[in-house]
């Protein structure tokens, strides 16, 4: 039987995605707040719940406890709302449909991919964009930031899931030097810890093509 965690704080609607998935098959492991709480064995499916952004999605795709694919289930999120669950490693994504949710979590589980029907135009016409005018992984500096170009080669490694050792090797730096940058980075934007850095990059790239 497959196993499915959900991450989410929201308890009461949480309790309500895993009943609905433990009717149509599946087994429940938990609800967590975190990826770092996810059990071992690690779960066939892990469902993020509406509130969790992309930085969250990211480090749930990258999860030392679990290499299990992502699933966003989302209420209302629009189209830039599955750009970003996308792009930050889910591989699929519904918005609120149960029947969505369940055929969404079956696909994956069964290491396919999923987005709903009526979504699959507006990523199409969102991926013809960005290939059009604007690379995901641009190392150009958004307008209104005072970031230098090796900031944002810093950020791209980051948004990859690069460790500061890891980057320093990529950019032929020091350590310190790339802690430096990161501090620089985290000042310059108003922004307190590494994963707000990987959720800021998928806002400003989202905005210039969607």
């Amino acid at each position: 039987m497959h196993t499915v965690a959900l991450i989410s704080n929201q308890t009461y609607a949480a309790y309500g995605v895993l009943s609905h998935l433990n009717i149509t098959g599946f087994r429940s492991v938990g609800i967590f707040a975190t990826p770092d709480e996810l059990p071992s064995p690690a779960p066939s499916v892990i469902v993020v719940g509406p509130e969790c952004d992309g930085a969250l999605i990211w480090m749930c795709s990258r999860s030392a406890q679990s290499r299990s694919p992502v699933f966003c289930l989302d209420v209302g999120g629009g189209t830039s709302r599955m750009l970003e669950a996308l792009h930050a490693g889910a591989s699929g994504y519904c918005d609120g449909d149960q029947e969505d949710l369940a055929t969404g979590v079956l696909n994956l589980a069964a290491g396919e991919k999923f987005v709903p029907h009526h979504l699959i135009s507006h990523l199409v016409d969102a991926y013809l964009r960005l290939c059009n005018t604007n690379p995901m992984h641009s190392l150009e500096v958004p307008s209104g930031h005072d970031l230098t170009t090796r900031e944002m080669q810093v950020i791209v490694l980051l948004v990859d899931g690069h460790t500061t050792k890891e980057i320093s090797k990529r950019l032929v730096i020091s350590e310190h030097t790339a802690k430096n940058h990161i501090r620089n980075i985290l000042a310059k934007l108003d922004l307190t810890k590494r994963s707000e850095i990987i959720s800021w990059y998928y806002r400003i790239q989202i905005a210039g093509f969607v």
